[in-house]
């Protein structure tokens, strides 16, 4: 698992499905393994994790808290 953007380029010419922190979330909410989404996107932003509040914003509407 990484961020980078070169690596991500790479990942999906060779074939491979990219997925971002915020995406596993939603994934880890949608198997039951968390209760919600919101709490670990407030971590992150407490931590100063470089995320848009648009994507934020996107994130929740997915998971369906917002």
């Amino acid at each position: 698992m990484l961020d980078e953007e070169k690596a991500r380029k790479s990942a999906v010419i060779a074939g491979f499905e990219i997925m971002g922190l915020l995406g596993l979330f939603i994934l880890a909410k949608n198997l039951g393994l968390i209760h919600e989404v919101r709490p670990l996107v407030d971590e992150l932003i407490i931590k100063k994790f470089r995320i848009s509040d648009k994507i934020i914003e996107k994130t929740l509407k997915k998971a369906g808290e917002m």
